[in-house]
């Protein structure tokens, strides 16, 4: 970072998303939240695309309620969660083993008249069918019909 501010270009959410997504892949957690605390002495504050690497490297890590806390954060500076939001949120929740708090997730973006893509749906139900969560996979089948989603585009765009 030193080496951009010298060359005067400026570090931007996208020059912190790509460090996030470098220490989380190296599997230091802590490393991802160190480099969001130090945006502020660049004149940058955490926009979608951080968050969305945040969400990403709490699943890889399991830690769900840091996920969690993540979304609630992002909410109370006013940052909207959209559907490539939410979608990361629930793909996060699901592979780190929760698809139930995912599933309630798509139902606040339900009520939120969020648009969701076929991809948070598809995890979700997969992740319903490997734990034998048959009555949450029967209420993520009616949300899909409430959002408009085909079942088989959804089947077919699985991520998870």
């Amino acid at each position: 970072l030193q080496d951009m501010v010298k060359a005067k270009i400026t570090p931007s959410n996208v020059t912190f998303s790509i460090l996030i997504k470098a220490y989380s892949g190296a599997g230091r957690l802590e490393e991802c939240f160190k480099v969001v605390e130090r945006m502020p002495f660049y004149n940058v504050q955490p926009g979608k695309i951080v968050y969305t690497c945040l969400f990403q490297a709490g699943a890889a890590a399991g830690d769900l309620s840091r996920v969690l806390a993540l979304f609630k954060e992002m909410d109370a500076k006013g940052i909207a969660a959209d559907g490539p939001v939410y979608t990361a949120v629930v793909t996060a929740l699901t592979k780190a083993g929760n698809p139930a708090a995912a599933l309630d997730m798509i139902e606040e973006a339900g009520r939120k008249r969020v648009q969701l893509t076929s991809r948070a749906f598809s995890t979700v139900a997969n992740g319903l069918e490997k734990q034998g969560l048959n009555s949450d996979l029967r209420n993520l089948e009616r949300l899909q019909q409430t959002f408009g989603v085909d079942d088989r585009t959804a089947r077919n765009n699985c991520s998870y």
